[in-house]
């Protein structure tokens, strides 16, 4: 499966064996439209490739039994119509982006998701999600740290979602989101922009 690179349009549409969680390897870069649409048997998490960059119409629409975190990769810029509609099992979405995906012209990426789920995106886009994605209705947006793969601030551009050790590392995020390229901080303040 680390060869695999994509996964074409309509792969597995309506496949109702599929149980446990879906692991997309990291190798994959492209997921086609409707690839999973109604997979509504998978009963664990769902794990996406790190260098995906589009979420495409309806890929994972229906799959209603997804549980867990959604955590959408640090490379996506867009989420197409449907990608996660009815897929209303996730207990939080975590967007570890670094700037706001374009959604589907139909605003309708999330529908049938409950308003009040927990959205972690970045301190300093809270915002900016509050106001693009208003279409979305959702009403419980929340700041986060982000941090690189090696657990500091060497390589903005290769962020990642997680929890920083809180009693070790607390971040410097200055009203525009630049962060020194300190490694291993021990102390800081948190800025209010």
């Amino acid at each position: 499966s680390e060869g695999l690179q994509k996964i074409e349009y309509r792969a597995f549409e309506e496949c109702s064996g599929f149980i446990g969680s879906l692991i997309i390897p990291n190798s994959v870069t492209s997921v086609g439209q409707y690839a999973f649409l109604n997979c509504s048997s998978f009963n664990g998490e769902l794990k996406l490739p790190d260098d995906i960059t589009w979420l495409q119409i309806s890929v994972f629409k229906g799959c209603s039994g997804f549980v867990g975190d959604l955590v959408i990769p640090r490379l996506v810029n867009r989420i197409g119509n449907e990608a996660f509609a009815n897929c209303t099992s996730f207990s939080a979405i975590y967007i570890c982006t670094n700037s706001v995906p374009s959604k589907g012209t139909e605003n309708n990426s999330f529908t049938s998701i409950s308003s009040n789920i927990p959205i972690y995106v970045p301190y300093c886009l809270v915002s900016d999600y509050a106001s693009q994605w208003s279409a979305f209705g959702f009403t419980n947006y929340k700041g986060r740290s982000f941090f690189n793969a090696n657990g500091d601030w060497s390589n903005v551009n290769n962020w990642a979602c997680g929890s920083l050790p809180e009693e070790n590392l607390n971040v410097v995020v200055a009203a525009n989101c630049n962060v020194d390229e300190t490694a291993n901080i021990t102390s800081a303040t948190l800025l209010k922009g």
